[in-house]
């Protein structure tokens, strides 16, 4: 946990990390980093970029039935 917070001491954001410590029951490093990104980093989603060249983007739907099958679940 200590090699974590070194770079946000050293960056001055030792306020926000606190914050965190303060608003949510941290368990371990991991839950740290996340609760910590989710309160400082910018959640605006990234620009998109198309082209006439940009070739159209099919959704990705993944086929579970086998999986679902396996596990006991409905197919």
């Amino acid at each position: 946990m200590l090699l974590t917070l070194v770079p946000i001491i050293k960056d001055g954001k030792i306020g926000d990390a606190a914050a965190v410590l303060e608003l949510t029951a941290i368990r371990d490093t991991e839950e740290f980093k996340v609760a910590y990104r989710a309160l400082t980093e910018d959640t605006t989603p990234l620009p998109t970029v198309t082209t006439r060249l940009t070739p159209e983007q099919a959704p990705y739907l993944p086929k579970l039935d086998l999986y679902s099958a396996l596990m006991g679940g409905e197919t």
